[in-house]
C-alpha cells in the first residue's frame, strides 16, 4: 500500500439502495466529524462495503464488496427509494432531509467481492467475483 492510497478504517451503518449495478448512499456532511466515504468518493478511490443480516438461525447472510466510489448528482427520488426501504412512512421532514444541501449522494461499484449465506448456521459455498460483470447485480 502506498501513501497515495492510505488505509482508513470506518465503521458506519448506512441505508442504501442497489440500482444501476451500483450501491447508492446518502451521507450527511459534517465539519466536526470525519467523512472517509465521502473523501474516497471525491477522489474516486476504492471503498469496502459489507451488507449483512444476522437473525440466527435461519437468516445469516453477508455480502462484502470492494470498488471505486464517486460523488453523484443530488437525486431526491433515489434518496427516497433508499430511505423507503427502512422507513415505515415518508414525511415532509424526510423530504426536507433528502433535499438538504448538508448531505451528499455517492455510489460505489461492487467490482469484486464475496457473498455467503449460513442457513441453520451451517457453512455453505462462497460466491466470489473478480469484476463487476461477474458480480451480484444483473441490471
Amino acid at each position: 500500500m502506498t501513501d497515495a492510497y492510505p488505509i482508513r478504517r470506518c465503521r458506519n451503518r448506512a441505508w442504501f439502495v442497489a440500482e444501476e449495478r451500483r450501491l447508492w448512499f446518502y451521507t450527511p456532511v459534517s465539519d466536526d466529524r470525519p467523512t472517509p466515504f465521502l473523501d474516497a468518493a471525491r477522489g474516486n478511490l476504492e471503498v469496502a462495503v459489507m451488507v449483512a443480516t444476522f437473525d440466527p438461525p435461519d437468516d445469516v447472510r453477508q455480502v462484502r464488496m470492494i470498488g471505486p466510489a464517486r460523488l453523484e448528482t443530488k437525486d431526491v427520488a433515489r434518496v427516497r427509494r433508499s430511505y423507503e426501504r427502512y422507513l415505515p412512512g415518508w414525511s415532509s421532514g424526510w423530504e426536507e432531509h433528502a433535499a438538504s444541501p448538508d448531505a451528499l449522494l455517492w455510489s460505489m461499484s461492487p467490482d469484486r467481492g464475496m457473498a455467503v449465506t449460513y442457513p441453520a448456521l451451517e457453512n455453505r459455498p462462497v460466491f466470489r467475483w473478480a469484476n463487476a460483470a461477474e458480480g451480484p447485480f444483473d441490471s
